[in-house]
C-alpha cells in the first residue's frame, strides 16, 4: 500500500506542474530566500503585516539544506524537497487506510486505497508546497487516529493544532466534529486540558522561530484571520470571487464520481442507523461524525465569496473517505441479493475502473495542456548557466503577463539571475526581491493589492523575456532585430479549445479538438 502512494506521490513530484502562484512566491520563494538568500517577498512578509509564519517552512528548508550537501544543482534541490512533501503524504494515506481497516473492514479501506491512489485532487495536493497540503497531512493523520477502534485523541488534538497555527487557520473548523466526540466521550476538561497544551506549544515554538526573523512577537496564525475576517478594508475578495458552485465543477475535475459519491456518505450514514437496534445507534453516531467535516468544510467554503482550489485540499482524504463508505454500502446492498451477487461484483469492478480511468485522463490532460512554463524554466537555467552575458553583474529574465506561472528562484542557477517585471497590462501588487535581512521593511507594500510601478523595469534592460503568445504572433509584440527566439513549448489555449477534450485527455481528439499557443523564451541580441 505505502509504495503503492509513493509511487503515484513520486509521479506527481516529476510531473506536476505548480497551478497556484500562491505557492510560488508564499512559500517556494521565502523558502529558497532562507536556503540561498535571496528571492521574492511577498506583502505578507512584510513585517509590517506579518501574516504568514516562517515556521511552517521550516521542514522543507531543512530537506533543502540537506539536498545542497547532496548536489548543487537548485532544481534537484527543488525536486528533493517535492520528494520529502510526496513521502509525507503517502505515510499519513498509508495511516489512514490502515485505521479505516482496523475499524471499519478491508473493503472500505480497499475502496479508500483506491481513490487516493488514483484520484487527480490528492496528485495535486500531495506534493504542493502549501498549508491546505500541510492542513491536510495533518487532518488525514488526525481522522486516522481518531476513527481507530482505540482513537488517540491527543494525537487527534495536536494535528488540528498544529496545522490551524503553524499552517492555516481555518482548518481548525475540520475538527469541529473531533471536538464534539471527544467531549462527547472523554469530557469537556479532557478536551480544554489538551487542546490548551498543544496549542501553546504550537504557538510558542512558531512564535520563537517568526520572532527569530520579524524581530519582534508575531501570532501569524491570529494575523491571516484578522485580515480574512475582521479588517474593514481589504481582504481576500480582493484577489477574486466565484459563484457558489465553483467547488462543485472543480472537485468533480479532479474526483469525477467519486465526489457523488461522498456527498451521498451522510445520507448512507442515517438510513443505515435507523435500520438498526437501539443498541447499535451509539456506533452509528460515532459513524456520523467521522464523516461530517468533508460536507462540513464543503458547504462552509462555498458559503465565502472568495474561492481557490487549493482552499478544498484540506478534505480531500476524507472526501475519498466518505466516498468509499458509500460505494462499500451499495456492494453490501447489491450483494445481500444471492441472485445478484456476481452483477454487483461486476458493476462495482465497472465503477471503480471507470472512475479510475477519467481520473488518469485529467492527470494526462494537466501534463499535456499545461507543463510548458516548468519544461522552459528547466531549459532556461541550463541556457543561464552558459553566461551569454558575461560583462553585465545582473542578468534580467523578464516576465509580462506570464509571471504567475514563475515556479520558483530554484530555476534561477544564482543570484547573478532576477526574475524581473515587465508592464503588460494590470496585475494587481507583484512581490519584490528580499532585502538583505527578513526583518527589515521593505518599501512599497501594501495590504489592498493596488498595482505598484515601482516593480516594473523597462524592456531594453531585459536580457530574456518569457513570455505566452500564437506562434505566428510573437514578432508582432516584439522587434526581431532585437530578440531571438531559443526555446519554445506548446501550451494549451484554453478558450479556444474543446470543454472536454481540453478537460480530460482523449488520445488524438484531444490533440485534434484542441489549440495550443507557445510558450517561449526570446533572448536579447
Amino acid at each position: 500500500m505505502f509504495v503503492a502512494f509513493l509511487v503515484s506521490q513520486g509521479l506527481s513530484v516529476v510531473f506536476n506542474s505548480i497551478s497556484d502562484c500562491d505557492e510560488t512566491f508564499n512559500y517556494w520563494e521565502p523558502t529558497h530566500f532562507l536556503q540561498h538568500g535571496s528571492g521574492l517577498q511577498t506583502w505578507e512578509y512584510s513585517p509590517e503585516y506579518a501574516l504568514r509564519s516562517y515556521a511552517y517552512l521550516y521542514p522543507q528548508l531543512l530537506v533543502g539544506k540537506l539536498s545542497s550537501w547532496a548536489t548543487p544543482s537548485k532544481i534537484a534541490q527543488f525536486y528533493l524537497i517535492r520528494l520529502f512533501l510526496g513521502l509525507v503524504s503517502s505515510l499519513g494515506m498509508t495511516y489512514l487506510c490502515v485505521s479505516i481497516k482496523e475499524r471499519y473492514g478491508k473493503d472500505l479501506a480497499f475502496y479508500t486505497f483506491l481513490f487516493l491512489l488514483f484520484s487527480t485532487g490528492i496528485y495535486i495536493a500531495g506534493t504542493a508546497f502549501l498549508p491546505s497540503s500541510f492542513a491536510m497531512y495533518c487532518l488525514m493523520v488526525c481522522q486516522a487516529a481518531w476513527i481507530r477502534k482505540n482513537p488517540n485523541y491527543s494525537l487527534c488534538i495536536f494535528c488540528v493544532a498544529l496545522c490551524s497555527i503553524a499552517g492555516w487557520p481555518f482548518a481548525a473548523l475540520v475538527g469541529v466534529p473531533l471536538a464534539l466526540q471527544i467531549m462527547w466521550k472523554k469530557g469537556l476538561v479532557f478536551f480544554v486540558t489538551r487542546s490548551v497544551l498543544w496549542g501553546s506549544l504550537c504557538l510558542g515554538v512558531c512564535g520563537v522561530i517568526d520572532y527569530c526573523y520579524y524581530q519582534k512577537p508575531v501570532i501569524a496564525a491570529w494575523n491571516i484571520l484578522k485580515y480574512n475576517v475582521f479588517e474593514s478594508h481589504g481582504g481576500p475578495e480582493l484577489y477574486g470571487v466565484e459563484p457558489w458552485f465553483f467547488y462543485i465543477m472543480n472537485a468533480f475535475l479532479n474526483f469525477n464520481f467519486v465526489l457523488f459519491l461522498a456527498f451521498l456518505a451522510i445520507p448512507t450514514i442515517v438510513i443505515s442507523a435507523l435500520c438498526k437496534s437501539k443498541g447499535q445507534q451509539g456506533y452509528g453516531l460515532e459513524n456520523f461524525l467521522h464523516h461530517c467535516s468533508f460536507p462540513l468544510w464543503f458547504i462552509f467554503m462555498s458559503s465565502i465569496p472568495h474561492k481557490e482550489e487549493r482552499f478544498l485540499f484540506v478534505v480531500y482524504p476524507h472526501l475519498c473517505f466518505s466516498a468509499a463508505l458509500t460505494l462499500t454500502s451499495i456492494s453490501n446492498f447489491l450483494k445481500s441479493f444471492k441472485k445478484t451477487n456476481k452483477l454487483a461484483s461486476a458493476f462495482i469492478l465497472l465503477l471503480i475502473v471507470s472512475m479510475s480511468v477519467i481520473s488518469v485522463s485529467r492527470t494526462v490532460s494537466l501534463y499535456q495542456n499545461y507543463s510548458a512554463p516548468i519544461h522552459i524554466y528547466k531549459q532556461l537555467s541550463g541556457e543561464l548557466t552558459q553566461n551569454h552575458f558575461p560583462y553585465e553583474k545582473q542578468v534580467n529574465v523578464c516576465v509580462g503577463g506570464e509571471w504567475y506561472r514563475f515556479p520558483n528562484s530554484y530555476f534561477l542557477p544564482s543570484r547573478h539571475h532576477n526574475l524581473t517585471f515587465i508592464y503588460d497590462g494590470p496585475t494587481g501588487q507583484l512581490p519584490q526581491y528580499y532585502p538583505s535581512t527578513a526583518s527589515q521593511i521593505s518599501p512599497n507594500f501594501n495590504d489592498l493589492n493596488k498595482e505598484e510601478p515601482s516593480r516594473y523595469i523597462p524592456l531594453d534592460q531585459c536580457h530574456y523575456i518569457v513570455d505566452r503568445l500564437p506562434k505566428e504572433s510573437i514578432f508582432e509584440k516584439y522587434d526581431q532585430a532585437k530578440w531571438e527566439t531559443i526555446l519554445s513549448e506548446p501550451f494549451l489555449d484554453a478558450p479556444n479549445s474543446h470543454k472536454l477534450f481540453r478537460a480530460f485527455y482523449v488520445p488524438y481528439l484531444s490533440q485534434k479538438k484542441n489549440t495550443w499557443s507557445s510558450y517561449f523564451v526570446l533572448r536579447k541580441i
